[in-house]
């Protein structure tokens, strides 16, 4: 199931503006645990 966007939310600059932003910046945060890249357990 795919959650739905409140149609209010999509009409909303600011929410529009922050989704913007983090697309942009999305690449930068990794799904990789810490320890997976480190050995340490």
């Amino acid at each position: 199931m795919k959650p739905a966007i409140d149609p209010e939310l999509l009409k909303n600059p600011l929410f529009i503006e922050l989704m913007e932003e983090g697309l942009v910046i999305q690449h930068q945060f990794s799904a990789e645990p810490i320890d997976a890249l480190t050995g340490k357990s």
